[in-house]
């Protein structure tokens, strides 16, 4: 069992700090909370994080068959936000000559990175030679 520090806030700014004690492992959870608790657990928290990829995809103005197929896709460590985002930043990077010789693409890839639309970039940029 693994114990750390946590933080609860409030909308109205108030903060709290208490201590969390959170297994170690998928066998630890089981032996804990047994099977269908640790299973339970677990899709609790899924369900968490795929509402969380939704609700920043329906404030971008996604369509539910985009947000759909994002929630589908999602798998912790992988195929994340960040990840998307890293791999546009590189594509940007790469294409940096090409983005450098036509203002009007550059103009369009630096609003869809304000935005947060990594999936658009990289789909502009992937094909780009």
């Amino acid at each position: 069992m693994r114990i750390t520090e946590d933080v609860v806030k409030t909308t109205a700014g108030d903060v709290w700090k208490y201590q969390i004690d959170l297994p170690d492992s998928i066998e630890e959870a089981i032996e804990l909370f047994g099977a269908d608790g640790a299973l339970a657990l677990l899709n609790s928290g899924l369900k968490v994080k795929k509402q969380a990829i939704a609700r920043e995809l329906f404030k971008q103005g996604k369509s539910i068959d985009d947000v759909n197929e994002a929630v589908a896709a999602y798998k912790p460590g992988s195929g994340s936000k960040k990840s998307q985002a890293e791999y546009a930043f590189e594509l940007i990077t790469a294409k940096a000559d090409y983005l450098n010789l036509n203002p009007d693409a550059k103009s369009k890839i630096i609003k869809l990175a304000a935005k947060k639309d990594y999936k658009a970039v990289i789909e502009i940029l992937k094909n780009v030679e």
